[in-house]
């Protein structure tokens, strides 16, 4: 999970004043859905792998044609389960406060502390 600051509520009026911020963890979209992806992508390897060998197809059709099949149901499995995740976590939000450090050659460094 990782954490996504919002934008501040109130702009910083000059170069060191602290703002404000909400904070809350969200997983990754795109590891997410490459997982259940790949996932379904096996289990349907497996089902054609483990089912009865057809007459009418050859083995690597039928694995072709379960695996690009189970991988959907993955990806909209995967899919389904992060927009939960993220409602979950959206829930648990936090406000901190931000304290913007002077420049140091590092670009978009800066302290977040807890809130009042």
């Amino acid at each position: 999970m990782e954490q996504n600051p919002s934008r501040p509520h109130v702009s910083p009026q000059g170069g060191g004043q602290p703002f404000e911020v909400d904070v809350h963890s969200s997983p990754k979209l795109w590891p997410m859905l490459i997982t259940g992806g790949v996932t379904g992508a096996l289990a349907g390897a497996v089902i054609a792998l483990l089912g009865e060998p057809s007459a009418n197809y050859t083995v690597a059709a039928t694995l072709g044609f379960f695996a690009a099949m189970c991988a959907a149901i993955g990806l909209a499995v995967a899919a389904v389960v992060y927009l939960v995740i993220d409602r979950v976590t959206a829930k648990r939000t936090t406000r901190k406060v931000a304290v913007p450090l002077p420049e140091s050659g590092q670009p978009g460094r800066g302290t977040i502390t807890e809130g009042e």
